[in-house]
C-alpha cells in the first residue's frame, strides 16, 4: 500500500474518496486509519469469485454429507482439487 511506504503525503490522506482492495477484512485497517472517510471498494473479480466459492463448497459439502451417509467416501479430501 501506499502509505505504508510514504509515498501518499499526510496532507493528501483527507482528499482520498476511495480505495480498491482485496476484499480481505485486514487490509481495510490501513485506510480506514489514515483517510477514516475513505470508501473502500471491491472489485468484480474478487467478489464474483468469493460468492462463486462460497457457493461451490457449499454445494459440494452438502453432497459430501449425503454421500457419507449412504457410506460413500470419494468426496472425502476433495476441497482444494481445483
Amino acid at each position: 500500500m501506499l502509505w505504508l511506504d510514504g509515498s501518499v503525503p499526510g496532507t493528501l490522506h483527507a482528499q482520498i474518496a476511495a480505495v480498491a482492495m482485496d476484499m480481505e477484512a485486514d487490509f481495510a485497517a490501513v485506510p480506514r486509519q489514515m483517510a477514516p472517510l475513505v470508501q473502500i471498494v471491491r472489485d468484480k473479480f474478487h467478489v464474483s469469485k468469493h460468492l462463486f466459492d462460497e457457493a461451490a463448497d457449499k454445494v459440494r459439502r452438502e453432497k459430501h454429507r449425503r454421500l457419507l451417509a449412504a457410506g460413500d467416501e470419494r468426496l472425502s479430501d476433495t476441497k482444494f482439487l481445483c
